[in-house]
């Protein structure tokens, strides 16, 4: 990894996210990019409450939702490496009650089994609205009743299926084990060991921690819906967990290869290797408890979460350092798309600086230009200069090579013949230096001061 490309793009990736945020307007979310346990971009954007315009903090948490599987996996992990189960017993081993109902074959299913989603339990039960706050989420008892009356889905250990009813049987267990509360175990062996101040297992009405409030999307261009705060009962081991990007880059570290901290490196090579693979090949592998995807050629691992009113996801490289964990608090907020651009960004970075020493000459020519047809970033990269587009979720996907020319041009690249390709970009520059325009192919993009002046300052009903 080159660190120096490595810092650059982040400076990128931090313009890029916030033209993304103010672009579609959501109500907040909040960036962490670190590598090898150092941040290198902690950043939010927007409101923790939009009617009190409360602005976002770094302190403020999101719901992080199934992204509290990670969780639950380290601590049956640590049990298993204590020597206090074995991930290849049967579940009934430490629930006697499993499979004592009319289900009988539940007496199979393994804790492994429950890790991988391979038990053919339910998702979330027969009812569960609690998942839109129209009641609330189950409780042991009724979580109990559920499991002993519900047919498996599909026989065990034959197909991959999630289910968040499958975590809550092994916080049971962590429970009965621990002698403890799932809650309080997990914040003693996960997140202080790990550093994470700012978490907790599920939501408590005593707590301190300040969380942003969650929103709906927009629906018919109507106000967004402010969800209420809400514990998780049962299904804390599968989505009760609030955290901050901060912490989960913590996280990340400590879960990474090398790292010394909460398990040993062959339980995290367990966790890490797949057990089930997706029948949609876009959404990747699962191990135990957490999620494998490969973004370029990176294999990455971590999980995605959705809660009422939140959308969040961490991936990170155990053997390589990197990771990045991003949170929004309403339910379009588009984790997955901004994700894979910034990783996307990273590797482009990485591989696209060239060979020759990096010319000072260049830098006169970046920056972001508007146009009534869209924007336009010209970025240096290491020897070479690019032009991307940053309203995409892959800016540089559809990247255009530039060429130094003379000292107002630069040549654009044989990329695609629909491009002015062999056409120059040409700059005109203010007497402090300043561009004052830029013509690509001929047609003029500006600084954002001067194509606000020049566009947006005319009404909505007036002609251009």
């Amino acid at each position: 990894m080159n660190i120096s490309l490595l810092k650059d793009s982040i400076e990128y990736i931090r313009c890029w996210v916030e033209f993304h945020f103010n672009s579609n307007q959501f109500p907040g979310a909040s960036f962490c990019i670190s590598y090898k346990g150092k941040i290198l971009l902690y950043e939010q954007f927007g409101f923790a409450e939009l009617s009190s315009k409360e602005p976002l903090n770094n302190k403020h948490a999101f719901r992080v939702a199934s992204q509290s599987k990670m969780f639950t996996a380290v601590a049956i992990m640590q049990m298993q490496e204590k020597g206090l189960l074995k991930i290849d017993d049967t579940v009934q081993k430490y629930l006697p009650w499993f499979g004592q109902g009319k289900e009988k074959s539940l007496t199979e299913i393994t804790i492994r089994q429950l890790l991988s989603h391979n038990s053919g339990l339910t998702r979330d039960g027969a009812n569960c609205d609690y998942w839109q706050q129209i009641g609330h989420f189950p409780k042991q008892d009724r979580f109990r009743k559920e499991v002993e009356s519900s047919p498996l889905v599909f026989e065990n250990n034959t197909f991959f299926k999630y289910s968040n009813f499958g975590f809550g049987l092994l916080g049971l267990i962590i429970e009965e084990i621990s002698s403890n509360t799932y809650n309080d175990h997990i914040n003693k062996n996960i997140f202080a060991p790990s550093g994470m101040t700012n978490s907790g297992a599920d939501w408590d009405i005593e707590s301190k921690q300040k969380i942003a409030y969650g929103y709906t999307p927009h629906y018919h261009k109507r106000p967004r819906i402010k969800f209420k705060t809400m514990d998780t009962g049962v299904l804390s081991p599968a989505t009760g967990a609030y955290s901050t990007p901060k912490d989960m880059s913590k996280f990340a570290a400590a879960l990474s290869f090398g790292s010394g901290k909460l398990l040993n490196n062959e339980s995290k090579k367990e966790m890490f290797k797949v057990q089930s693979t997706s029948i949609n090949a876009s959404e990747g592998f699962y191990g135990l408890g957490i999620k494998i995807e490969d973004i370029g050629n990176r294999r990455l691992v971590g999980h995605a979460g959705g809660f009422p009113g939140y959308i969040s996801k961490t991936l990170f490289d155990p053997n390589g350092g990197l990771s990045v964990s991003l949170s929004g608090n309403s339910l379009d907020f588009p984790s997955v798309a901004m994700m894979n651009g910034i990783f996307k960004i990273i590797d482009f970075y990485q591989n696209n600086a060239g060979d020759k020493k990096p010319s000072k000459k260049l830098e006169k020519f970046t920056g972001r230009f508007y146009s009534l047809w869209g924007t336009r970033d010209i970025v240096k990269i290491g020897s070479k200069v690019f032009m991307a587009i940053p309203g995409m979720l892959n800016p540089f996907d559809s990247s255009i090579p530039l060429t130094y020319k003379d000292s107002k041009n630069l040549t654009i690249g044989k990329v695609s013949n629909f491009n002015p390709v062999g056409e120059t970009v040409s700059y005109e520059f203010d007497a402090t230096k300043k561009v004052k325009v830029i013509r690509i192919g001929g047609m003029s993009f500006f600084p954002w001061h001067i194509f606000k002046q020049k566009f947006l300052k005319k009404s909505r009903n007036q002609s251009l």
